[in-house]
């Protein structure tokens, strides 16, 4: 993905238009992970405005999908925190209830009234066991040597396995990368309170889940490490989200660069001597078309010093005052540069046109074929 992004700010580098520096800083932003700051638009609605906006867009969704991931995952952390108190029988923990009724209020809830009926009175395993399997995520309790001790209903209903299959198994059984579970106990060996990461999960028929895990240490009435807590949380949709968002960037990128070439093989200009050069037009020519025709004469008088270039519409079928004024223009700006536009193809029924639209064309020559054009213009020089 980065690779393409790389090779697309390659491309826009070499546009001349005011535009392309936002569009190339948001796509190293969106390379670097970072989204936070946006593109503006110079509100003319063309091709460029609607890539700016689809940047905008996957900019904005990708920080807010950051910013939910990131209050999730703290929320999980505290949910951990307070689970991992509770089984260590340290009831002064609460969990943070919000108001949007999400799934880990519900939660919250849940646990903080399990650690007040708790507080007041010691209750039975089983008790507890049917809190902790009523939770959505899963949860698995493991021993300082990694072995399972418990699983809830979640693990159950998110791999497959049943509860007796993994009571007692290693940890690793769970996981794609089998030394997870061994870096998960390190780590809260060092003496790390909480650790949150993305990693994979087999389940019992070999599918691979992604989830976020969320493990803390879980300490006896000595404050000594008996066990590690692990939440897992399954992140699928998220990765197909994300996944998604990537494949639509790399489609709108690989429109808008179709587009471009597009644009440059509909207007060549075609060097016929040292100051005489033609640009055949071919199809309808529409405002962003007639842009690109402008820009690309001028580029090419102002590098090849020409003299006289000339603009054949043979193969423009429709003729009409946006055409016409978009050539009345072009002529013009030629002429601030110091050269001349000699306009051929001209039909019968354009010149019928051009004449009851009114078009100023004094100061153009014109010719009705592209052949005599370039024979009075080799004459000329």
């Amino acid at each position: 993905m980065a690779e393409r992004l790389s090779t697309v700010s390659t491309s826009l580098a070499v546009t001349d238009d005011p535009r392309i520096p936002g569009i190339l800083a948001t796509l190293a932003r969106l390379i670097a992970q970072d989204a936070e700051a946006n593109v503006t638009a110079s509100g003319s609605g063309d091709a460029l405005d609607q890539i700016i906006a689809g940047l905008n867009q996957l900019a904005d969704g990708r920080t807010a999908r950051q910013a939910a991931a990131l209050a999730t995952e703290q929320r999980l952390e505290e949910l951990v925190d307070v689970i991992g108190a509770m089984a260590a029988l340290d009831f002064t923990k609460r969990a943070t209830v919000g108001e949007e009724g999400m799934a880990l209020d519900a939660l919250s809830f849940g646990l903080n009234t399990l650690r007040e009926e708790l507080a007041a009175s010691m209750v039975s395993k089983d008790y507890v066991d049917n809190i902790l399997d009523s939770m959505n995520d899963a949860l698995v309790v493991l021993d300082h040597g990694q072995t399972i001790l418990t699983v809830n209903r979640a693990v159950v209903r998110l791999f497959g396995y049943q509860k007796e299959d993994l009571i007692g198994k290693p940890g690793r059984v769970l996981f794609e990368q089998e030394e997870i579970a061994a870096t998960l106990a390190r780590t809260i060996a060092q003496g790390q309170s909480v650790i949150t990461q993305e990693t994979t999960c087999r389940t019992s028929d070999g599918q691979i889940v992604p989830v976020a895990v969320s493990a803390s240490a879980m300490d006896d009435p000595n404050r000594s490490l008996q066990g590690i807590v692990c939440i897992l949380q399954d992140i699928t949709e998220r990765k197909r989200a994300e996944e998604a968002a990537r494949q639509s960037l790399a489609q709108e990128e690989t429109i808008r660069a179709q587009n471009e070439m597009l644009m440059e093989l509909s207007t060549p200009l075609i060097p016929i001597s040292d100051t005489i050069m033609v640009m055949p037009l071919i199809g309808s020519l529409d405002s962003r078309r007639a842009q690109r025709v402008l820009e690309t004469l001028l580029h090419g008088i102002s590098e090849s010093r020409a003299e006289v270039v000339l603009l054949d519409i043979t193969g423009v079928p429709i003729v009409d005052t946006q055409v016409a004024n978009a050539l009345i223009h072009a002529a013009q700006a030629v002429k601030l540069l110091g050269a001349q536009v000699m306009l051929t193809g001209i039909r019968p029924e354009v010149a019928q046109t051009l004449v009851g639209l009114g078009a100023d064309l004094s100061g153009i020559v014109t010719c009705g074929s592209l052949q005599s054009g370039i024979a009075y213009a080799t004459s000329r020089n």
